[in-house]
This record gives C-alpha cells, sequence and structure tokens, in this order.
C-alpha cells in the first residue's frame, strides 16, 4: 500500500473516531493512538490553552507517564509548543538534540537517541484562535543523522489535517456543553422562579395568624412527615402545600396533586394506584397511579375526608411502608413519596362516626397546619385585594388603579364566608365591571352592599325603629308555632306573660296566626 492511501485510510479512521465516541476525551485519546499504530509518530500529545490565556498544559498523550504529563507546561511564546501557540504556524524540528526551543520538560527522550528524533507541533485552532497543540515525535534520520524531509513533510500534513478536525470536533462539543449548560442554569431558574412564586413569601398575609403558619411550614419543611393542612374552603391550602413542598429537599422532584372528592370510588382507587391491563372495564392498558409519578416528590391529598373505606385501607398501607399493588395486579411496588393532606371536615367526628378510619387519622394528622379564615386576618384583607387587583388586571389586560373608601369600608365589615377564594372572585368581577380601573362601592356584589351604599337607610326615630324590629320577631314566632304564645316565648327565650304583655302593647293578636 503506497503513503497516500495509508494516509487516507488513516484520515478516514480518524474521522470516524471523532464522529462516534460519545466522549470526546476517549476519543482524542484514541486519535493520538492511531498515530503511534499507522504513522509511526510516537509520543502524541495534545496541549490546551489554559483560562487566563497565558499557559498551556498537556490534556492528553499517548506514551507518557502521568508524571510526565504533569510536567509538560509552557509558558506562551516558551519552547516550541509555547511558540506554536503564540504565532498560531506550526513547526517541525528535524532533529531535537540540535534545536535550543526544544525543551522536553517531560523527561520522556532522555533514554533514546536524540539525533535520531524530530519533532512537529501544529496549532489546533477555533474561528482563527490558537486554543491549543496537537504533536508527535518521529524517527527521521538515517545511521549519518540526516533526516528525512519527505518524511517530516507527510507528518505535517497529516497532523495539520488532523489538527483541523479535532478543533471541529472540540467546536461541536464545546456548543453542545454550552447548550446543556444554558439549559441546565434555565432549569434551576425556571424552578427558582417557581419557588419564589410558591413559597411562604409569597402566600400574601402579614398577620399574627398568617405568621404562625409560616413558622410551622418553615419547621415541617425540611422533613419528611405527614402534614394534614386544615381549614374552611378558600383559606389557601394549597397554596401551604406548594409552599412545604418547594421549601423541602424533594423540591426538585415532581408535586403531584390529587382532589378526591372530585372522583369516584373506582376511579380514584385507579388514580392514586395505578391499574393493570383489564382490571375493568375500559382499562385497556396499564396506568401507572398518581403515587407512582410522585415517586421523589411530594403527593398532596385535597379533601382527604372524602377517601372511601378501600382507599383509606390503601393509603395507610402506602404512609406505613410505602409499598401497594396496582388495581388488578399481584406485584407490589415501592415508592418514595411525602405525602401532605387537606380537609375542610371535622376528621375527629368522622372518626367518632366510623367514617374515617382512627389508624389513618393519627397516621395524617402528625404535624396539623390550620389556615385561619379570612374573617380572622382582616389586617391582611386590603394586601389581599391589591394582591388580587395586580393580578387580574395584568391578566385581564385592564388597568388597576385603586379601590376606593366606600368600597374599602364594605369589604372590611364583611363577614367573607368564601374566604380569599371569594375575595379574588370579588376583586376580578369588580375589575371587570369597572371602566377606569377604579373599583367603587357598587362594582361590588349585592351580598356586600350596605343599607347607605345601596339607598335603604333606616328612617325614623330610635323607639320607632325598634318597636318595628320587636313587632317582627313576635309575629315571626307566633307565624312559626301557628299562634301558639307559650313555643312562641320559648323560641325567643323569654316568658308567656312577657309576650302576651309585648303582643298587647303592638296589637298582635295571636290568634289570627292559629290558621
Amino acid at each position: 500500500m503506497d503513503r497516500t492511501q495509508q494516509e487516507v485510510d488513516l484520515l478516514y479512521e480518524v474521522s470516524l473516531v471523532l464522529g462516534t465516541s460519545p466522549n470526546l476525551e476517549e476519543a482524542l485519546q484514541s486519535v493520538l493512538g492511531l498515530l503511534a499504530e499507522r504513522a509511526d509518530m510516537q509520543r502524541g500529545t495534545i496541549t490546551l490553552l489554559g483560562e487566563k490565556g497565558d499557559e498551556v498544559a498537556i490534556e492528553l498523550a499517548h506514551g507518557l507517564s502521568r508524571e510526565e504529563m504533569q510536567r509538560g507546561r509552557y509558558r506562551v511564546g516558551e519552547g516550541v509548543t509555547g511558540k506554536v501557540v503564540q504565532t498560531g504556524e506550526p513547526l517541525v524540528v528535524p532533529r531535537i538534540d540540535q534545536e535550543p526551543l526544544f525543551l522536553d520538560r517531560t523527561g520522556a527522550r532522555s533514554h533514546l537517541d536524540r539525533a535520531r528524533l524530530s519533532f512537529i507541533c501544529v496549532p489546533i485552532k477555533l474561528r482563527g484562535e490558537t486554543i491549543g497543540t496537537l504533536s508527535a515525535d518521529k524517527v527521521t534520520s538515517d545511521d549519518q543523522g540526516t533526516p528525512d524531509a519527505d518524511s517530516l513533510r507527510n507528518a505535517l500534513r497529516v497532523l495539520s489535517v488532523i489538527a483541523a478536525m479535532v478543533a471541529q470536533s472540540v467546536a461541536s462539543r464545546r456548543r453542545a456543553r454550552q447548550e446543556q449548560e444554558y439549559l441546565r442554569r434555565e432549569n434551576v431558574r425556571l424552578r427558582d422562579e417557581l419557588r419564589e412564586r410558591r413559597g411562604p413569601e409569597n402566600i400574601v398575609g402579614t398577620s399574627r395568624p398568617m405568621q404562625e403558619v409560616y413558622q410551622l411550614i418553615y419547621q415541617v419543611a425540611a422533613s419528611d412527615v405527614a402534614v394534614l393542612i386544615r381549614g374552611e374552603t378558600g383559606t389557601g391550602k394549597e397554596l401551604v402545600a406548594d409552599a412545604i413542598h418547594f421549601a423541602s429537599p424533594r423540591a426538585r422532584g415532581p408535586l403531584v396533586k390529587v382532589h378526591c372528592a372530585a372522583l369516584s370510588e373506582t376511579l380514584l382507587e385507579s388514580e392514586l394506584f395505578g391499574h393493570e391491563k383489564g382490571a375493568f372495564t375500559g382499562a385497556v392498558d396499564s396506568k401507572a397511579g398518581r403515587f407512582e409519578l410522585a415517586n421523589g416528590g411530594t403527593i398532596f391529598l385535597d379533601e382527604v375526608s372524602e377517601l372511601t373505606p378501600t382507599v383509606q385501607a390503601k393509603l395507610l398501607r402506602v404512609l406505613q411502608d410505602k409499598s401497594f399493588e396496582r388495581i388488578g395486579g399481584t406485584e407490589t411496588t415501592t415508592v418514595d413519596v411525602r405525602v401532605l393532606a387537606a380537609t375542610n371536615a371535622d376528621l375527629e367526628t368522622g372518626v367518632a362516626a366510623g367514617r374515617f378510619r382512627e389508624d389513618l387519622f393519627y397516621r395524617l394528622n402528625v404535624f396539623p397546619i390550620f389556615m385561619p379564615p379570612l374573617r380572622e386576618r382582616k389586617s391582611d384583607l386590603m394586601l389581599l385585594a391589591d394582591h388580587f387587583l395586580e393580578k387580574h388586571s395584568q391578566q385581564l389586560g385592564r388597568p388597576a388603579r385603586r379601590i376606593t373608601t366606600p368600597a374599602i369600608d364594605l369589604m372590611m365589615t364583611y363577614h367573607w364566608p368564601g374566604n380569599v377564594r371569594e375575595l379574588e372572585n370579588v376583586i376580578q368581577r369588580a375589575l371587570l365591571l369597572s371602566d377606569d380601573g377604579v373599583i367603587r362601592a357598587h362594582h361590588l356584589p349585592p351580598s356586600l352592599q350596605s343599607a347607605s351604599s345601596t339607598g335603604t337607610e333606616l328612617r325614623g326615630s330610635f323607639d320607632t325603629l325598634v318597636a318595628a324590629y320587636e313587632r317582627e320577631l313576635i309575629v315571626e314566632a307566633l307565624k312559626t308555632t301557628r299562634g301558639n304564645k307559650a313555643r312562641a316565648a320559648r323560641l325567643l327565650g323569654t316568658t308567656s306573660r312577657i309576650l302576651s304583655y309585648q303582643a298587647n302593647r303592638l296589637g298582635i293578636n295571636a290568634k289570627a296566626f292559629r290558621t
């Protein structure tokens, strides 16, 4: 085989190695091995420029010990390697024993006949900038010490082509690493943003009851114990679950949420624990349950009081030993999941009535957190109102300027049975009704309206108004008891004598209500 064909075969093998190996370092090490085996170029070496740009060091080598590689460091411009990095031009040393620039810092040639060794060093360039070198030794001198010029030219050509191939491979791997690093940073940024949006500091409220909730969240977040979040509907129990998860070591794992009251018994069991193919009508494929999807993270069970006895039993087993079987399956699945649960029901009453397992209640109620109703944290009301005003202003694309004093007065005197959720709905509705971004009293729903805001103020003297109210109470009681004054008196918490006296004074005839 002629020399040209040998070079072509070598370059083809090098291209295959660089193009197919998933690990760049292993690929470059293989390339240096091919130089030794196919081109008789010994001690092939790749050096790379350091981060400061003032020194090159051996990164990979064939035929050098680790100690020899560690000694191979050169300042830019120092020695043959440093000169190639400085100028960006290749250098050929026909005889290393006659070249003062050849420093041999590694000491790898101290036991060899230096008069018969040549050294070729070529730059590795990316976008015109030298980032390192590719070099190798070659035995080219005859017995009289005359270098083989043709052999050196061929070696220089081969090394230059390989250096260009190495540069392209390095460039593509660098781009891949940069993309991976960008995706990693973006992933971290999005997780941090999600954690900030859903962290305790963004559960709006500074009242004392909420401060106590925050303290409990931070105390329990780092552990793996079950948490039972209790409170009325609309108080923000799901936000507490979010905050606990994203403040915990499981924050990088999944947070899976299940609304237990929204599913039937069969569907809920399938959703939680999964099912095998053919387990029931419609189960055309196997399906992983929410507990499997939450493996390594957290599962949040909302309205846990709605669980049926069958599901309660399976949930108790998961809490005890982290295992369960899919519906229709026999294989036991083990999961690593933290359980958070929420309810607005009185579970103690459910336990006493036999509707909820006592052992499950104690397993879930390891660390209870109570979310206070809005009527008990009125100092947070305007903070919440402003928060929802800004939120829905952005979502609806409407201006949000302010809430007027009369509207604030109405909101402050209202008892908010629907809690924070009702407040958000009220603000959203008012913003839709407002043309200029100012929330006024008449934009609020009828349930919040007062007599003054609707033009129905009480008129008359105090005695007249009291008498009218007293008459209304007695009439309603007599209507309810069909004119029975004794029963009417008991309803009103008074005596028959007093009721008869007041009815006569107000001109009320009890007999008129007996039919």
